[in-house]
């Protein structure tokens, strides 16, 4: 009984980058193929979800939290950056041009390069900006517990400012997200270097067959 298997790896006739019948043919750098388009329309998809989600985020956080809000849109600039290399990459493999998918392993690495720069970045900052907010929170919790103070039992507009934005800057997930981010984007950087000298070997051995079958016919 045949055992049904995600899409992302059920191999379907004709799907090939490559001839079958060719010699350059490599069944294991076809799944790789494979799995670079895969990825590549999963990366599409998850991440136009996030664009929408911080741009959500922007809106709503602008006005209590401004600096959280910009790096919301730093972030969506990093991400339409990656759609587009996903988008030029599942184009470029297509294409079987290996000149094409030399740029989508530049534009690639150039993607993992600016993500950890980012990243970084945005972290060393939320985590300054959740440090300054602890500060004014325990600063405004000593001044409360002055006798001369009458004491309130409403929070303040401040206040809910405090909580909100301590909150919203502590950034030890994104610190996840990045390190995963990361391994992720290796192991396309392995495969789209693999599948680059499998296009490549192909064409160089198009073009000496291509030079004996015109050799051939002018002597014929």
């Amino acid at each position: 009984m045949e055992i049904n298997r995600p899409f992302i790896i059920t191999k379907r006739q004709g799907d090939s980058l490559l001839p079958p019948d060719c010699e350059e043919f490599n069944e294991t750098i076809e799944d790789n193929i494979r799995f670079l388009q895969s990825s590549n329309i999963f990366i599409i998809c998850a991440f136009l979800y996030q664009c929408i989600r911080f741009l959500y985020y922007f809106i709503h956080y602008r006005t209590t939290c401004y600096t959280y809000a910009i790096l919301c849109l730093v972030i969506v600039g990093g991400n339409i950056f990656w759609i587009a290399s996903s988008t030029y990459g599942f184009l470029g493999i297509n294409s079987r041009s290996s000149s094409e998918i030399g740029k989508y392993l530049c534009l690639t690495s150039f993607v993992l390069a600016i993500r950890l720069i980012t990243y970084f970045l945005v972290w060393a900052l939320m985590q300054g900006y959740a440090q300054q907010y602890n500060i004014l929170s325990k600063s405004r919790l000593l001044q409360e517990s002055v006798p001369q103070q009458p004491a309130t039992t409403e929070i303040t507009d401040d206040q809910k400012q405090e909580i909100i934005c301590g909150q919203l800057y502590q950034g030890t997930l994104m610190m996840v997200q990045a390190i995963i981010e990361t391994m992720f984007l290796g192991v396309i950087i392995y495969f789209v270097v693999q599948v680059k000298k499998y296009i490549t070997n192909y064409e160089s051995n198009q073009k000496k067959k291509q030079r004996t079958w015109n050799l051939q016919a002018s002597i014929v």
